[in-house]
C-alpha cells in the first residue's frame, strides 16, 4: 500500500506538467527536488569527507538515480502511466503473473 501511495502520485503528476514543461526538464525538476529533500534529510556531504572509494560510490549511486528518473520520465511521457509503473514491478515470482498483461499494453501501443 505505501508504494502505491508514494509510486503513482509523482509521475501523475508529471504527466500534468508535461503540457508546460519538456519532459527533461520535468525529469530535472524531480532529480533537483529530490536532491534537496534527501540534503536536508541525511546530510550526505558528510559522506563526502570519507575516502575516495566512499566518495565514487555515493556520486555513482546519484547518477545511477537520475539516470533511472530520467529513463521513467521518457517512459511515462510515452506510455500510458499505468503500463510504464507495471514495467517497474521487480521480476519476483509473485509479481511475473501481474508482468503479462502490461506487456500485452506495451504491444498493443507500439
Amino acid at each position: 500500500m505505501d508504494t502505491a501511495v508514494f509510486h503513482y502520485p509523482c509521475p501523475a503528476l508529471a504527466v500534468l506538467l508535461f503540457a508546460r514543461i519538456d519532459v527533461l526538464g520535468v525529469a530535472w525538476f524531480r532529480i533537483a527536488s529530490a536532491a534537496v529533500v534527501f540534503a536536508a534529510w541525511r546530510r550526505p556531504w558528510r559522506l563526502l569527507t570519507g575516502g575516495d572509494r566512499q566518495r565514487s560510490l555515493f556520486l555513482t549511486l546519484g547518477v545511477v538515480l537520475a539516470a533511472m528518473n530520467t529513463c521513467f520520465y521518457l517512459a511515462i511521457a510515452r506510455l500510458p502511466l499505468a503500463v510504464a509503473g507495471a514495467r517497474t514491478i521487480r521480476r519476483s515470482r509473485r509479481a511475473r503473473s501481474a508482468v503479462g498483461p502490461d506487456r500485452a499494453g506495451v504491444l498493443g501501443h507500439s
